[in-house]
């Protein structure tokens, strides 16, 4: 029963690690990625769709991504949901593409991108930790209704601090390697 609790929320601490990898995926660093438009909506015919879903996105150049969108009436509404995203970009539509210049990282723009990065890896490292103790008030009442013993307890408790260190690890090594890769020119 408690080892049923310790897998559940064991995989609910896996999901919340993959969900960090997701969100830093959009974090743009040195290199350019088409990833960094992954995140974008638009209004397609009522639907909220994703502009990789209605259109293919291409690396042109070291500095240019280009979207061809499969319906070139969409090119006006991709192009503002770009503006609109926050990231900075300025989209200009050139015959039935889109080109997006992407400007080079500055210093300053680096240190920017590497705070969103540590709060990202804060939040899920806080929602792995709110899982922890979620895992232990469960085994506490487990006690308290004498389901377990003292020494049951402990050792899940234990198993589930393990599994907190080991997955809040996976996201500090992580945000290591995503550091690195923004502060690298």
């Amino acid at each position: 029963m408690i080892k049923d609790i310790l897998k559940k929320y064991k995989h609910k601490m896996k999901y919340c690690v993959n969900l960090f990898l997701k969100s830093i995926l959009k974090i743009r660093t040195g290199r350019i990625s088409p990833n960094i438009l992954n995140e974008i909506y638009i209004d397609y015919y009522g639907v909220k769709t994703l502009i990789s879903k209605i259109s293919n996105i291409l690396v042109k150049d070291s500095n240019t991504l280009k979207i061809n969108a499969f319906d070139n009436s969409l090119n006006k509404l991709i192009e503002k949901s770009i503006i609109k995203s926050n990231l900075g970009l300025n989209p200009i539509i050139v015959n039935n593409s889109i080109i997006v210049p992407i400007p080079s990282l500055t210093q300053e723009r680096r240190q920017e991108l590497l705070k969103l990065t540590k709060q990202e890896s804060e939040k899920y490292k806080i929602l792995i930790r709110n899982l922890r103790r979620d895992v232990n008030n469960l085994i506490k009442k487990k006690l308290k209704n004498k389901i377990i013993s003292e020494n049951e307890e402990k050792l899940f408790q234990k198993k589930n601090q393990n599994f907190t260190d080991f997955y809040i690890d996976e996201i500090n090594n992580n945000f290591l390697k995503k550091e690195k890769e923004i502060m690298s020119l």
